[in-house]
């Protein structure tokens, strides 16, 4: 408080005040201005120039007063936060349809190359059987070289499509195309598609227990197990988890995909595998962006990490789940299973 009758030589009172209070506004610990009560009347009959309650409520509004200026510091710092964030999300969506347009520009010349490379080693095997002893060496020099070309360039086109879809759903893209799907027929489908790239292992089809046969035509009385889905999605689910199998399987080892009705009105397809194995620890963090676990990052070094993100996203917005069991022991292997609703 300021008593303008106590020294006047030591202030400038052109208003002939005779008592002023001030109190402090604050923001972030300092003073930033000074909120004040000035009296021009002297003192009251008890002798004094503020009764507390002027005191209190000056001292209220002083504090209210910085509280609002650091709500609109605080604002101001959330505002500018927002348009980073968007900022960055814009920059991101851009990353991301730029990953789009560049998977579909791949994707067009690797399928020409393919289909080249099929056609080219069927007239090939054509002509062997024609013209050709099968002991000519170099020709059979030849048909492994186009073999070789159809397994990269599948793998390519496996890579690619796994990036489209991710790139979809980080963009809230993702379209499904519902329609009864017989996840038998489809897992058969998958399965023979993937035998000419997979003869170091052996892959094996069971529905309800009852193994199937693959690479035929004969007509067998299997079981149908029909959910609703959209089939391209799920025989993409079906394939990022075979090829995870095989790339962390040993040369000759089995890999079996089962599938089998559940309780609840839920199917479940599954893939069994007798590779490395899952660690514990590892097995919570399977499903984020960009994870692999440490001892598949040392038995190989291909992989995006995203193919079980992928696989478990895809499961749930088909209204399922995915989950894994494996003891994280050598040989042992792993064993992920996708359950879905079934055709009502």
């Amino acid at each position: 408080m300021v008593d303008y009758n106590e020294n006047p030589s030591l202030y400038n009172n052109p208003h002939n005040l005779q008592a002023a209070i001030y109190a402090p506004i604050l923001m972030d610990g300092s003073i930033v201005g000074l909120l004040g009560i000035e009296r021009e009347r002297p003192r009251d009959e008890l002798g004094i120039f503020f009764p507390q309650w002027s005191i209190d409520l000056l001292a209220a509004l002083a504090r209210l007063t910085s509280m609002n200026l650091e709500k609109n510091a605080l604002l101001n710092t959330v505002s500018q936060l927002q348009n980073e964030a968007e900022e960055a999300q814009k920059l991101l969506n851009q990353k991301e349809e730029f990953l789009s347009l560049a998977a579909h520009e791949l994707k067009n010349p690797l399928t020409a190359i393919r289909g080249q490379a099929q056609v080219m080693r069927r007239r090939l095997n054509r002509s062997i059987i024609a013209t050709i002893e099968a002991s000519d060496e170099e020709t059979h020099d030849l048909i492994k070289g186009l073999e070789s070309v159809e397994r990269q360039t599948h793998r390519i086109e496996q890579i690619i499509n796994t990036l489209l879809s991710t790139s979809r759903i980080d963009l809230d893209r993702l379209e499904l195309r519902l329609q009864p799907v017989d996840l038998v027929q489809l897992a058969k489908h998958t399965l023979e598609a993937q035998l000419p790239f997979n003869r170091n292992h052996e892959l094996r089809l069971l529905v309800e227990g009852q193994a199937i046969q693959l690479g035929t035509d004969k007509q067998e009385s299997v079981p149908i197990v029909v959910v609703q889905g959209d089939e391209s999605r799920l025989e993409e689910m079906l394939a990022n988890l075979l090829s995870n199998a095989t790339r962390y399987s040993p040369q000759g080892g089995k890999i079996t995909v089962s599938v089998r009705h559940l309780a609840g009105g839920f199917a479940e397809m599954a893939v069994q595998d007798q590779g490395i194995g899952i660690p514990r620890e590892a097995q919570a963090h399977l499903a984020e962006r960009f994870y692999r676990a440490e001892n598949a990052r040392r038995v190989s070094g291909q992989g995006l990490g995203l193919g079980l993100y992928l696989v478990n996203a895809l499961a749930i917005h088909h209204g399922g789940h995915l989950s894994v069991e494996s003891e994280g022991v050598p040989g042992k292997g792993s064993t992920f299973r996708i359950a879905l609703p079934l055709q009502q």
